[in-house]
């Protein structure tokens, strides 16, 4: 009996004698653990022999070592499992990034036309400072869209020097929201903070995934403490992120395999075991560290560690530029028609020559025409007929010395599948205001010959 795993022996011990009292034939899986402590599973068939009375005095039967075989089950499971979840995954991705375009180009509507409208009333103070609401609550609104791509691991972003409070003051309220009113959220930002090299994306997705962990570790009432801070470790300079919960803690067993991808305590309907795996692949990604300390009923502490950023300080947002009355002619593609409609506003109101068009087929008929003289293509990177960047190359080879900048409201990997990157100088992500447009379109230098590649 004392070779019998667990619970085990008393289901085995039943079934045999059930079948001693049935006659019925033995059928059984069950498992033993050897004087070595391994565990063994093991599958017994059986007959039983009666004397001449009818009464059992024997069971004969044969037992097979398939421990192979269940572990090669039980691993193809797994993995059928992991295949089931990454798909799921992928669709959450795909609808995101389906619903971001859509919601970015309601936005560039919204903040474009405040913008223009607030030109015009620019000597009526409450319409101005009522569009100037408008504008800033769009802003807060693309945001918002740009943390649920973080969150659906859609938004892939290019690292640069970050302030680490000021991301997480961005994403507080997001958090707050998704602990609810039963948690309490203390943030507790360190003073004159380091800089550090990373994508904010990435620190979104960070902070997200650990809200969620910490929210279901608690289980009514509790509280989450998030804390920064500079630290020096043996004359190395960091930033260290520490996220606090009072949540039920995690066992040893649990925490040597917690950033394993997949690896969930939680049900299927509940998580998918990607959240502290994902950390653990964005903390590499950043040369950070990441440290977990956990006890079963005294919550858990993760804290990450960034070196410390010495490079050259993030390119602040374009400034505001005096108009100018450009003469150069642009081309405009854009299949949205009111998304056409105030960025040709916007450009004519620079002072730019505008030809606008909703076809990409049309464009290239435009661009035919050896007395057009287009300086600049202004295109959309998803469109019908070609995208943007199969319409720029066409139209660079009639006109070798045409620049190009490309306009987007999809997500990275929709634009790289279309041979365009979202770091790239000659690109702007939707929405957009009139400054910045016009600072992209300044920065192509539109007077000097050089290619958009």
């Amino acid at each position: 009996c004392s070779r019998f795993k667990g619970a085990t022996w008393k289901v085995t011990r039943t079934e045999v004698l059930n079948v001693l009292t049935s006659g019925f034939p033995l059928r059984l899986d069950f498992r033993i653990v050897r004087p070595d402590g391994q565990i063994r599973h093991i599958h017994s068939e059986g007959t039983v022999l009666y004397d001449k009375n009818g009464e059992a005095i024997r069971l004969i039967g044969v037992n097979r070592d398939q421990t192979d075989e269940v572990l090669a089950r039980m691993e193809c499971e797994e993995l059928s499992g992991q295949l089931l979840q990454a798909q799921k995954m992928e669709s959450v991705g795909r609808l995101a990034g389906s619903i971001a375009h859509d919601f970015n180009n309601v936005l560039s509507i919204i903040v474009g036309n405040a913008e223009l409208a607030k030109l015009e009333l620019s000597d009526n103070a409450l319409c101005a400072e009522a569009l100037t609401e408008i504008e800033q609550a769009s802003r807060r609104a693309a945001e918002i869209t740009q943390k649920i791509l973080a969150a659906a691991r859609k938004q892939q972003g290019t690292p640069r020097s970050l302030e680490l409070n000021r991301i997480v003051d961005s994403t507080v309220n997001m958090i707050r929201r998704l602990l609810g009113e039963e948690i309490d959220l203390l943030w507790e930002p360190g003073q004159n903070l380091w800089a550090i090299h990373s994508d904010p994306s990435h620190i979104d997705q960070i902070l997200l995934n650990l809200c969620v962990n910490s929210r279901d570790a608690i289980a009514h009432y509790g509280t989450v403490r998030i804390r920064t801070r500079n630290v020096l470790d043996y004359g190395h300079e960091y930033v260290e992120l520490i996220f606090q919960d009072t949540g039920c803690g995690m066992t040893e067993e649990v925490k040597k395999r917690v950033f394993e991808p997949y690896f969930t305590t939680k049900t299927a309907e509940e998580g998918t075991g990607l959240g502290l795996s994902t950390i653990s692949r964005i903390v590499e990604m950043n040369k950070a560290r990441i440290e977990l300390n956990s006890e079963p009923g005294k919550g858990t502490t993760i804290s990450i560690r960034w070196p410390r950023y010495v490079g050259p300080a993030e390119n602040a947002a374009p400034p505001r530029s005096v108009r100018l009355s450009g003469s150069e002619k642009i081309m405009l593609v854009e299949d949205h028609p009111i998304v056409l409609g105030v960025a040709k506003r916007m450009l004519e109101n620079l002072g730019y020559e505008v030809t606008a068009t909703r076809s990409a087929s049309e464009a290239v008929r435009l661009g035919t025409d050896r007395n057009s003289n287009y300086s600049l293509l202004i295109t959309d990177v998803i469109m019908p007929e070609m995208n943007g960047r199969q319409l720029a190359d066409r139209l660079k080879i009639l006109n070798p010395s045409l620049k190009c900048l490309f306009m987007s409201g999809y997500t990275n990997d929709v634009l790289c599948a279309r041979g365009v990157r979202g770091e790239d100088a000659n690109f702007l992500r939707k929405p957009f205001s009139q400054d910045e447009l016009q600072w992209k379109v300044q920065s192509l230098n539109l007077d000097t010959d050089c290619s958009f590649n």
